[in-house]
């Protein structure tokens, strides 16, 4: 045995030993790593801290509204909050679709039974933007906010004349009158206007039907306003569209007050993606992670330098 083969075996215990702490380091990263990969990326910040304050979580929706699952799921994750004792919707939305405005205005109505819910407008909150307001316990405005708008709009393009214009024609094989109805290639039939008023009328009832069960107007009130017309956020309170006047941080106030907390409560809001300490934990962790295996894996192992304990010495030994 030589020098070198002495030194290498003399220092055994000590080898072994690094690697049982560069396996437990390595253990450490993986699960870190782990961890900030299924992180989910709306998870509030209490998700990853111990509350203890009463909180009031504060969810956005702005712009148009197409989808609802992202904005559904926190809710139901706040109402099962133990933590959170109301909730502030901030809404800064001229509408959308009406599908997914009805279902955020129904999963309010029941958040609202277990919680109170504020809702604070922003610029905008008008149509559908209001539609979602209506689930809320109540509603806060800024004076300048741009509101209302409480109608059904259905557009429909008619191309017909440009196709003619480009010598092209169509031809429609259908099972049903009203299956190709709305189509841009031709204008809509009478029968077709009246069959689409219909649909929009009952979608109209619909919001009209929610705007007097969340604000009890009457009948004849609800008329007056309902023709689509915006307001702003003084018009909608003397109209009884709205109980107040104010910002974001009267609306966490007020719900506070609701939900019985006594002092500021805490605040906490959605996040929409990683932090950048979260991003460079992350991209640090992968990094250390596969330096690692691949320097554990490699057939070399550098000791100290100028020693190196490979596969051929090992069989030597």
């Amino acid at each position: 045995m030589n020098s070198n083969q002495a030194r290498l075996w003399q220092r055994r215990p000590f080898a072994f030993g690094c690697l049982v702490i560069l396996g437990l380091f390595f253990l450490f990263l993986l699960f870190v790593f782990l961890f900030l990969r299924r992180a989910p990326m709306e998870a509030d910040a209490s998700q990853f801290s111990f509350a203890f304050k009463d909180q009031v979580a504060v969810i956005k929706i702005e712009g148009v509204i197409t989808e609802s699952e992202n904005i559904l799921r926190l809710l139901r994750r706040y109402r099962k909050s133990r933590s959170v004792k109301a909730l502030v919707l901030r809404v800064n939305s001229p509408g959308g679709a009406v599908a997914p405005s009805q279902e955020i205005y129904l999963e309010l109505k029941r958040f609202g039974e277990k919680k109170p819910v504020v809702c604070s407008m922003s610029s905008v909150a008008a149509s559908g933007g209001y539609y979602v307001c209506l689930g809320c316990n109540y509603i806060i405005s800024a004076p300048g906010t741009v509101t209302g708008s409480i109608g059904v709009l259905m557009q429909v393009l008619d191309l017909e004349e440009l196709l003619r214009w480009m010598k092209i024609r169509q031809q429609v094989i259908k099972s049903g009158k009203f299956k190709d109805a709305g189509s841009p290639y031709r204008p809509l039939t009478p029968e077709e206007k009246k069959y689409f008023q219909k649909v929009i009328d009952n979608v109209h009832n619909q919001f009209k039907r929610a705007l007097a069960e969340s604000r009890g107007l009457k009948e004849e009130e609800i008329e007056k306003i309902a023709d689509g017309r915006i307001l702003t956020g003084e018009q909608a309170l003397e109209l009884g569209l709205v109980d107040a006047l104010g910002n974001l941080e009267d609306a966490i106030k007020k719900a506070g007050e609701l939900a019985g907390i006594k002092g500021e409560p805490e605040v906490i809001f959605p996040r929409t993606r990683f932090s950048f300490w979260e991003s460079m934990g992350t991209k640090l962790a992968r990094g250390l992670v596969e330096h690692f295996t691949s320097w554990a894996f490699n057939p070399v192992w550098y000791l100290e330098p100028g020693i190196k304990l490979s596969s051929q010495t090992r069989s030597e030994q």
